[in-house]
């Protein structure tokens, strides 16, 4: 199989637990596992891009994964044709999309999971998107899954 070059990585319900907390003072509040972070700087130190794909848009977001170490012009939100944006980005940054990995958990992330090289969820996933992924986590998203989603691809796609 093709080397994994990028990981696009789904927000809500596959870095987070799905759940949106919102203030009295409306405020939104959403909960990043550690230890999700630090498999994205695992997989960073070994010189896979990381991209984060969502359709909400959270100043959260952007402050989490640039504290990471992921390139900012890396983080899109607001996206709601995933598999279109991560098409132009392939052909943007010369990474053939058999050379992606996609992480999603929703039917909004399968047009981006089912035109990668190798596609992965979290085992609280919905069974469209557990039923094209090529590898279903044991841990369920912003619990773990995309550590162990990443620690895969590391000792499966990277010579």
């Amino acid at each position: 199989m093709n080397q994994i070059r990028l990981i696009a990585i789904d927000v809500d319900g596959t870095l987070t637990d799905g759940k949106l907390h919102i203030l009295d003072n409306g405020c939104e509040m959403k909960s990043f596992s550690i230890k999700d972070g630090l498999g994205i700087q695992l997989a960073l130190a070994k010189g896979i891009k990381i991209m984060i794909i969502t359709g909400r848009k959270s100043q959260h977001v952007t402050k989490r994964f640039v504290e990471l170490g992921v390139d900012k012009s890396f983080i899109w939100q607001g996206i709601s044709s995933k598999g279109e944006l991560l098409t132009s980005l392939s052909v943007k940054h010369d990474i053939p999309l058999q050379n992606i990995a996609a992480i999603g958990d929703d039917i909004n992330d399968l047009p981006m999971l089912t035109i990668t090289g190798f596609s992965a969820c979290p085992i609280d996933a919905v069974r469209q998107v557990k039923d094209v992924c090529h590898y279903c986590s044991s841990y369920k998203g912003g619990e773990g899954a995309v550590r162990d989603i990443i620690e895969y691809i590391l000792n499966q796609f990277i010579e």
